[in-house]
């Protein structure tokens, strides 16, 4: 079928670490094409919003560390580990909601590298690979 000329039934088959909702069914037969799917777009947008405050925290530790050095070590790591939280979040979910079910998959992998980052202090570590791992998530 062209684009625009969807009918019928369709389900999103390709749910996101922090987004239980996104399978779903519902007709486009009257519709005209995908416009009903906006929430789509919406949800995305609210986690582009999330990568990017993540990313900022983690690389206001990066540049605190690089370029003042005078900052204690606790202070310059405090927007690290907020970023690395809120970035770890959606896949921290993903991990326990699979888990739950008696299944891992990739998601619960990530989780439990950034988990190990942090429990060892590497908190810009553990940021930056859960912003990459997100990142990358939104491509594949």
């Amino acid at each position: 079928m062209a684009t625009g000329q969807m009918s019928g039934t369709h389900t999103h088959e390709r749910p996101q670490a922090s987004d239980s909702k996104r399978d779903h069914k519902h007709d486009h037969a009257g519709s005209g094409g995908m416009e009903c799917c906006t929430h789509h777009n919406i949800q995305l947008e609210r986690y582009m919003l999330l990568y990017l405050v993540g990313g900022v925290l983690v690389l206001a530790t990066l540049i605190a560390k690089a370029f003042f050095k005078t900052i204690p070590e606790e202070v310059a790591n405090t927007p690290a580990v907020l970023g690395a939280f809120l970035l770890g979040a959606p896949l921290f979910y993903a991990a326990f909601t699979e888990l739950g079910q008696g299944r891992a998959s990739t998601s619960t992998l990530a989780s439990l590298a950034i988990l190990a980052a942090i429990v060892t202090g590497e908190f810009e570590v553990a940021g930056g690979l859960a912003f990459i791992l997100l990142a990358a998530d939104q491509f594949v």
